[in-house]
């Protein structure tokens, strides 16, 4: 079996970008846009590679449509993640714009915390970078903010995979040319030291499976302010509320504890 690589993070930061211009698949599924809606909005699976390593790389819902009232639909695409990746991941690459940490950057860093196992290595990759490719430097620097914001990988890449157009000027196209190469360059190291020989299962059995469903039905639930609705042992809740939490606080906290986050 192929080395499986998770691709994730909001829609509309350079998953695909990265998956076509890095991870070479030539599938014609693939879509690329610079638009803040994005176009990849299920879990789909493309074979390409890493290096010269054959692999599959698998893109990701966009986790921000939720904000756009389309909770029925992104809970069936969250579910249906799970059931076609039972087989788990060798690595998982969280994608965001080296730009300020935003509430949607930490709660889809959060959702895929809760969805995988912490055996799954990570890696960070920083999109729109520029210039800034030819090294980590930016990572390096800008580290401890992250760790504050709750954003815990340490390991991280800056890299650039503008689209390159047939309309752009010739100079235009040898700098993203060489901004592709250098990310290139960048990417593959990474990997290479984190990827593991075997993929992680994200569960095991039927009781896995109902954990995991419970657990995503939790975090939409806090996302929305829907915490009435969030399905918690009793016991645990109860406990918090015998502290002094109120209600709402209370099936938080028993969300926290039972789902390990």
């Amino acid at each position: 079996m192929e080395p499986r690589i998770l691709i994730v993070g909001s829609t509309g930061v350079g998953k695909s970008s990265i998956i076509k211009y890095y991870g070479r698949s030539d599938s014609r599924e693939l879509k690329i846009s610079d638009s803040s809606r994005g176009v990849t909005v299920k879990c789909n699976l493309y074979p390409g590679f890493y290096g010269d390593i054959k692999c599959d790389w698998a893109d990701t819902v966009g986790f921000n449509e939720v904000k756009e009232g389309n909770v029925k639909d992104a809970l069936s695409d969250i579910i249906s993640f799970i059931k076609m990746n039972k087989l788990g991941f060798n690595l998982v690459i969280f994608v965001t714009r080296k730009d300020r940490i935003t509430t949607e950057v930490k709660e889809t860093y959060e959702l895929i915390n809760m969805l995988l196992k912490p055996e799954i290595p990570r890696m960070i990759a920083f999109t729109h970078c520029g210039a800034d490719c030819k090294s980590n430097q930016w990572y390096v620097d800008n580290h401890d903010e992250y760790v504050r914001s709750g954003i815990k990988i340490s390991h991280g890449v800056c890299v650039d995979y503008t689209d390159i157009r047939f309309d752009y000027l010739e100079e235009e196209k040898r700098m993203f040319s060489i901004w592709h190469e250098r990310s290139n360059r960048q990417m593959t190291v990474f990997i290479e030291q984190l990827i593991l020989n075997k993929p992680v299962p994200l569960y095991s059995d039927k009781n896995g499976f109902i954990k995991l469903l419970q657990n995503t039905w939790n975090w939409l639930c806090i996302k929305l302010g829907l915490r009435k609705i969030m399905i918690v042992s009793k016991n645990i809740r109860d406990y918090f509320i015998g502290v002094g939490y109120n209600d709402d606080e209370a099936t938080h906290k028993a969300f926290l504890v039972e789902s390990g986050l």
